[in-house]
């Protein structure tokens, strides 16, 4: 709930991701790298991944981005 609100438009590197059923149900987060892409850890224990916002699996899930720096 903290941080300012970025566009999906307005991604900036550094930008966080988020995930999930809805705001309320947020259950992944990722860090925006750029390109559409963004880095994250698929599951508990799993390697880190770059994977795209355009995936469709993260096009349904994306609740939206926050900006902290």
């Amino acid at each position: 709930r903290t941080g300012e609100t970025v566009g999906k438009d307005d991604l900036a590197e550094g930008d966080l991701v988020f995930f999930g059923a809805s705001e309320d149900q947020i259950n992944h987060v990722g860090i925006y790298v750029g390109d559409n892409r963004f880095v994250h850890a698929p599951r508990r224990g799993d390697d880190i991944k770059i994977s795209s916002l355009d995936e469709s699996y993260f096009t349904k899930k994306y609740v939206g981005a926050k900006r902290y720096f």
